[in-house]
């Protein structure tokens, strides 16, 4: 589906597609196939199941997995309703919250139930999920690059000129703070058109029934952004970091979203909002810029202090660099195997 874009090419991985993340009615189609899916497994109950989550799912895959002594949930973001989710409409709100209880609830019976080791990717998830689930986790963060995928520092432009492309990478949302982004595009190009262009790649997510085009619209910005669907993981959409000057992620909550690495790993330097999750693994002003949180004159305003000081963006982009190779897949997935020998022998 298009919303899965990252390949898994391993010979002993057998990659099963549920689907894009679709309307509420979906998941009972989505509970069909992971029964038929389960089935082909050999032994899967002594296995040791590991689950990404959250996801609605992840208590049904374990139930028809026949309930594994032996799980881990990885959790990667927040619950599945937290306050930045709101957006004035209380009943849509309040399915959110009860779906989310129920969601947390299951999890919370997995570890009742099973030998379960909870691991998080960043500190703000140890405290909020160690809270839900009466439990400590292990912090291993998550990354998508490779040690290949990491750029040269020597083979990047010290120069940049206008216009100056900004890049949003992610779901695209209004809890990922993007009328902040459009409205601060607009004051950004407001006494000089043209300045600034802005590329949004992701899925879209909930705009409250508003198309992309109607948000473009609305904030007056539709000469300067253009929307361009979701870009697969690989070449392609590292090839849309490094055409751009800056990545910007203007989120209300994040549990560490792996489109930083990304961005850090092509030698883009990082907008990202002081929130927590983020702000747990990097230092402003030296491997990041912080914005606040729903807010377009801080957005505009750090946009402008990278574009006008050279020493500052050639910084945060050497530092991020540096910081990328620290975290990639080959030195998280060691931490993960060795987390699973420790125990589970």
């Amino acid at each position: 589906m298009d919303e899965i874009n990252y390949k898994i090419e391993v010979n002993n991985i057998e990659f099963n597609n549920l689907g894009y993340r679709g309307k509420f009615w979906d998941y009972f189609q989505k509970i069909d196939k992971i029964k038929n899916n389960i089935i082909k497994i050999n032994d899967v109950k002594n296995s040791i199941l590991l689950l990404r989550v959250p996801s609605p799912l992840s208590y049904v895959i374990w139930k028809y997995s026949g309930r594994p002594l032996n799980t881990i949930l990885f959790l990667i973001g927040n619950p599945q309703y937290t306050s930045a989710y709101f957006t004035g409409n209380y009943f849509k709100s309040i399915f959110q919250k009860i779906r989310s209880d129920i969601h947390d609830y299951r999890l919370k019976t997995i570890c009742r139930k099973s030998n379960t080791t909870v691991i998080v990717n960043s500190e703000s998830l140890k405290t909020v999920w160690g809270n839900i689930l009466n439990t400590t986790p292990d912090i291993i963060n998550t990354s998508s690059i490779s040690d290949n995928d990491i750029l040269n520092y020597k083979k990047l432009e010290n120069i940049i000129n206008p216009p100056y492309k900004l890049l949003f990478v992610g779901r695209v949302c209004f809890d990922k703070g993007i009328r902040e982004l459009l409205e601060s595009l607009y004051l950004l190009n407001k006494d000089n058109p043209s300045m600034y262009i802005l590329k949004i790649i992701g899925p879209i997510g909930n705009l409250d029934g508003m198309k992309i085009d109607e948000l473009l619209n609305e904030f007056k910005v539709k000469k300067f952004a253009s929307y361009c669907g979701i870009k697969e993981f690989g070449p392609d959409l590292f090839e849309q970091y490094r055409n751009s000057h800056i990545y910007i992620l203007p989120s209300y909550h994040e549990g560490m979203p792996k489109t930083i690495w990304e961005s850090m790993a092509n030698g883009t330097p990082v907008l990202a909002s002081e929130i927590d999750g983020i702000k747990d693994n990097f230092v402003n002003e030296k491997d990041i810029l912080f914005v606040k949180v729903k807010s377009s004159k801080s957005i505009v305003n750090q946009v402008k202090r990278l574009i006008n000081s050279t020493r500052l963006y050639n910084r945060i982009r050497k530092n991020g660099l540096k910081k990328s190779k620290l975290y990639t897949k080959e030195i998280q997935s060691k931490k993960i195997i060795n987390k699973i020998n420790e125990n589970y022998n």
